[in-house]
């Protein structure tokens, strides 16, 4: 009797795609064959796994093979925590337990009258809140977003490599590590202001963490915050303060490693002074990292109503003052209220019009206003246009939004 896995997810694996899982084994002539599968998580609160299925799969017609996609089980145990972002937690964020879980899968076979467990075979890897494009998916290799040695790799976002960003904008980085595996006895990230020449102004380190949670060895996911006015409020920040002066035009992001090497790509966010009030949204991209977009053009706001008449009997006439409300006829009644605005922005390139389909097709979109973020929908696109330049010239975005919550007015 054996089994064979002949087929598994990568190490980590994107939550919302195929985590398929192909094993075979020699004994499936035996009576009442089956194959049993157990899926279980990494609990953050007890350092134990917690088994969330079971369930039993029949080999294919005329194989020996069983073919099992985990993904849509497995994610009812993911959460988000957008909530870290939202309420702005400075310094390096842990997302294991939320973003990202670790997880086992058993499979047993099991076979004769009445059944007994025989062989079993397991599979471990990792899944966070990503759902790569399948085209993106089909090439995808999850060592090209694992820090390691001498080889720089890439931060959670598809977004370009230099962005604008106002002093009060946020901005987001999220990245992975592995514990079990690591490369790096050391991380940093390290912060470098530079005036308009490339004058470098001043260098400031933040500590990344290279112990998992609770002392365990599990792999893991983190952010940090990145905007300008975050990183002066990061308490954990190695350098003196105040980082951006008159004279800052703009400053990179890197991971080094514990050779004081890139461990991921260069990020560079350029200092921008906007001619009229900007509105920036923060939006979950395909890699589950938080990405940010500023529409710099004019904006326009409105109410959208829905409301109900209601034809109240009362007296025709009365000289009594208490009776007024008695006398009306038709009255408005349980009337709604949602807030909606159009965002413009200035001229866009080819990236950054590929780039932005992430956020047409976002689940989790926020507007930064007032200094605080609201969720937000998008209601004007059902089909996004990839544009370019060679072949339509000039061109921008405007999104209509409303916001998800609405607004009730009393009764008359």
């Amino acid at each position: 009797m054996a089994l064979t896995i002949n087929q598994q997810p990568q190490e980590y694996t994107p939550s919302y795609n195929e985590q398929t899982i192909r094993v075979s084994s020699d004994e499936t002539a035996q009576p009442g064959f089956r194959f049993k599968v157990h899926m279980e998580y990494l609990d953050e609160a007890t350092l134990g796994y917690v088994r969330i299925y079971t369930g039993y799969f029949l080999p294919r017609p005329g194989t020996d093979e069983a073919i099992i996609d985990c993904h849509r089980i497995l994610d009812y145990c993911r959460q988000t925590l957008i909530d870290k972002f939202i309420e702005r937690q400075y310094g390096v964020q842990s997302h294991i337990g939320y973003d990202f879980q670790n997880v086992n899968i058993f499979i047993v076979e099991e076979y004769g009258n009445p059944r007994v467990e025989y062989g079993v075979e397991s599979v471990t890897y990792d899944i966070w809140n990503a759902s790569l494009k399948y085209q993106d998916f089909v090439g995808y290799d999850f060592s090209d977003y694992v820090t390691t040695l001498n080889d720089p790799k890439k931060w959670l976002t598809n977004g370009l490599s230099n962005q604008y960003i106002g002093l009060t904008e946020q901005a987001s980085l999220s990245w992975l590590y592995d514990f079990q595996n690591p490369t790096d006895t050391q991380l940093e990230v390290e912060l470098k202001v530079y005036e308009d020449d490339g004058t470098l102004q001043r260098t400031f380190t933040i500590d990344a963490p290279t112990t998992s949670w609770a002392g365990s060895s599990a792999p893991n996911m983190f952010s940090l915050l990145v905007g300008p006015e975050d990183l002066e409020n990061t308490p954990v920040l190695t350098g003196t303060k105040p980082i951006f002066d008159a004279s800052s035009s703009y400053y990179t992001i890197q991971m080094l490693d514990d050779n004081l090497d890139p461990s991921l790509e260069l990020r560079t966010y350029t200092l921008k002074e906007y001619c009229i009030n900007p509105m920036r949204l923060h939006f979950l991209n395909r890699l589950g990292g938080m990405d940010s977009f500023t529409f710099d053009l004019k904006h326009k706001k409105a109410v959208n109503i829905d409301r109900m008449e209601i034809n109240r009997q009362g007296y025709l006439y009365s000289t009594n003052i208490t009776n007024l409300q008695k006398e009306k006829g038709s009255i408005n009644a349980n009337i709604n209220s949602n807030e909606t605005m159009q965002l413009n922005c200035n001229w866009l390139n080819d990236e950054q019009m590929v780039w932005l389909e992430e956020l047409i097709t976002s689940p989790e979109i926020f507007l930064e206003m007032n200094d605080r973020l609201h969720s937000v929908l998008i209601t004007n696109y059902s089909n996004y246009e990839i544009k370019t330049q060679n072949q339509d010239g000039v061109f921008n975005l405007s999104l209509d939004l409303k916001f998800a919550y609405s607004s009730s007015s009393q009764w008359a």
